[in-house]
């Protein structure tokens, strides 16, 4: 009788263990986001979150070397990457020493970055874990541009409250000379018309009406500053 009673107690604990391991988060899907660059200066964000920001492991190529964009003898000659407080770095493609050089080292999610592209357009490919949970960024009030990215590797319409921008703070208008503004690279933007009192703004204008991923934008935030909490997305 004891010993079939320890043997029920070592399938009870086993069945539990099978169960913990059964029932454990799932492992984050990992992917890549091919990003094409036009000659000369692109807004860049990372879609996804990669195992490193070093710059060196955001941009190597198949072979594990930073080099999917094109090196130079000097940063006159090689492409570029600039973030918002004016760090940058480019790629030395000479021998010896070959490698990132300059200021920047770190290529963080949910910034923006400026790519110069001194050569044909090319595309790159920008690898990383997909984000399971809502991604935040600071964005500075009083009449201040802030370079922001997007973390996750699907567009966003600016009229789905997905996006968080309204529900975070991001301020209205009667003109868009009045209400804050997010522009592209392309020179498009967007203002959120707002008539008053009477509940939250909806009704966005201008041009641009979609957030792309894999790249950045800039906000002009007139008002307070903000914590803008961009949900994932339900479905890809």
């Amino acid at each position: 009788m004891k010993n079939l009673f320890l043997l029920a107690i070592l399938i009870l604990a086993l069945a539990w263990v099978a169960f913990a391991q059964s029932t454990s988060a799932p492992s984050k899907s990992v992917g890549a986001v091919n990003r094409t660059l036009p000659t000369g200066w692109s807004l860049v964000a990372l879609p996804m979150v990669p195992s490193s920001t070093t710059i060196q492991t955001v941009f190597a190529d198949t072979n594990g070397l930073g080099n999917q964009l094109s090196g130079g003898t000097s940063a006159g000659t090689s492409d570029q990457v600039w973030n918002e407080s004016g760090s940058f770095a480019w790629y030395y493609s000479g021998t010896p020493g070959s490698g990132w050089y300059g200021s920047l080292t770190q290529v963080t999610p949910d910034e923006g970055y400026w790519i110069l592209n001194r050569t044909a357009p090319k595309t790159i490919k920008l690898l990383g874990e997909v984000s399971t949970v809502a991604r935040q960024q600071t964005v500075t009030g009083n009449n201040t541009w802030n370079l922001v990215g997007v973390t996750f590797p699907k567009n966003f319409a600016l009229s789905d409250a997905t996006n968080g921008l309204i529900a975070s703070g991001f301020s209205g208008g009667l003109t868009s000379g009045t209400s804050s503004q997010i522009w592209n690279d392309a020179g498009q933007f967007a203002w959120l018309y707002d008539d008053g009192p009477g509940g939250a703004p909806t009704t966005w204008a201008g041009s641009l009406t979609t957030l792309e991923y894999g790249k950045a934008y800039y906000i002009l935030n007139r008002g307070s500053t903000f914590i803008w909490t961009i949900n994932p997305p339900t479905s890809y």
